[in-house]
């Protein structure tokens, strides 16, 4: 059969419906690539997409990188001295430090700024921390020295394991909120027990000098002091006074008390002079910054502000106020030359009055015994003493409310019993 008449016959033959529908698929499947979901998603669809794998894929890589930092950070971020930050499980923050400084936790060495209730912290010989208690006290120790913090339903205690230097105190010089009262900090040490009575706030000195053990209390306050096998036996220390720690049933005894504010008076004006090639004459240029400093209408106005703050129980402008006052005290430290005694020296972090007082006692003195200066700058000082005094006396946030201010506060003050220091 010829290929011409194999077509005309086949033409003659017709196919199934279902045949050409399959004959269609067939042919459409081959000439038609499939189309992938991918392909049919939108274009912002395709972005989050995209976005999420990225963010998925930095996340495995950076996760264990965090999570080990965060560990060797103590899992914590500290914000100002304003407010600082600590978790839950962390009772001390590391302030300032010098030398060197171990801290162990569960018996295993940790590099951290913070601890924990139980770490033992061990200071070689010479070596100085100050760390904050929570929100409430602030302690210094010197080395060599071994401690840690224990924490009760009290409060916390600071277990001296050894040590020869503590200085306690509480970091603001007011009447602390209800639910700081209930927190209160204390110092046992092997031979003894020292704290404050209940909902009082604290600043003590704890020295041990060979079989000597001395308790120097700051404040204005009683402390309680029990011997540390016996602390149900107990003994108040009052205030501004020192006690050695007693033998036998004595738990101590009192050595010395510390001047009122008008035997101070007396004795900056009857300070033993040295003799006249001793002694040194500041300069012009240092006699007219002291000058600037204590300029009557500055000083007046740092009077003001402090007053104000304190009477108010303004926190934050009482410690930019104190802070300010401070600042010149200790510049006039800095231009004289004069060291601040280390019970002291950290008046800038307590923000107490009791310290920027003694700070102002001492620098009378040198001024009386090593220096040649100005009558004035000293009689300025002198009424700044009288004034901080008188303001001591009144508790803070006394005035709260009040719609009294700046010099108006100030002369509610009793200042009759500093007249001999004010001139008046």
């Amino acid at each position: 059969m010829k290929l011409r008449d194999y077509f005309i016959s086949q033409k003659k033959l017709s196919i199934e419906p279902e045949r050409k529908v399959s004959i269609y698929e067939s042919v459409m499947q081959k000439t038609h690539a499939p189309v992938s979901i991918f392909a049919r998603m939108s274009f912002y669809t395709k972005v989050s997409l995209y976005t999420f794998v990225g963010l998925v894929f930095l996340a495995s890589l950076y996760i264990p990188y965090f999570s080990s930092l965060v560990r060797q950070s103590d899992g914590v971020i500290t914000t100002t001295p304003g407010g600082v930050g600590v978790q839950a499980d962390y009772i001390a923050q590391i302030i300032e430090t010098k030398g060197d400084i171990d801290i162990y936790n569960e018996g295993q060495k940790v590099e951290s700024k913070l601890f924990r209730a139980g770490d033992r912290i061990v200071l070689s010989e010479g070596t100085e921390i100050v760390f904050h208690i929570t929100t409430i006290a602030q302690a210094k120790v010197i080395g060599p020295a071994e401690f840690h913090i224990e924490k009760n339903d009290a409060g916390y205690t600071i277990q001296l394991v050894r040590g020869q230097y503590v200085e306690l105190q509480s970091l603001k010089d007011q009447q602390q909120a209800e639910q700081q009262k209930k927190e209160s900090v204390a110092l046992r040490s092997s031979r003894v027990s020292i704290k404050a009575k209940e909902g009082e706030n604290i600043h003590f000195t704890y020295t041990e000098d060979g079989e000597k053990a001395i308790i120097d209390n700051q404040w204005d306050g009683s402390l309680v002091v029990a011997k540390a096998d016996d602390e149900t036996t107990q003994e108040e220390l009052a205030q501004h006074s020192t006690a050695e720690l007693g033998t036998g049933t004595d738990i101590f005894v009192q050595t010395g008390t510390r001047m009122t504010p008008s035997q101070v008076a007396n004795v900056l004006r009857n300070a033993p002079q040295e003799p006249e090639d001793t002694k040194i004459l500041i300069s012009g240029d240092q006699h007219n910054t002291i000058k600037a400093i204590l300029s009557a209408e500055f000083l007046a106005a740092d009077v003001q502000n402090v007053t104000e703050a304190y009477l108010k129980g303004d926190d934050r402008a009482y410690e930019v106020a104190y802070l300010n006052l401070y600042n010149k005290v200790n510049q006039i430290y800095n231009l004289m030359g004069i060291t601040v005694p280390n019970k002291i020296s950290d008046a800038r972090y307590t923000h107490s009055l009791s310290v920027v007082i003694s700070m102002i006692e001492h620098l009378l003195q040198q001024m009386d015994q090593h220096f040649y200066v100005a009558q004035s700058h000293q009689a300025r000082l002198k009424k700044l003493l009288g004034w901080l005094y008188a303001l001591r006396e009144e508790n803070y946030s006394s005035q709260a409310g009040s719609t009294l201010t700046g010099s108006a506060l100030v002369g509610t003050l009793n200042l009759d019993d500093y007249k001999d220091l004010l001139g008046n």
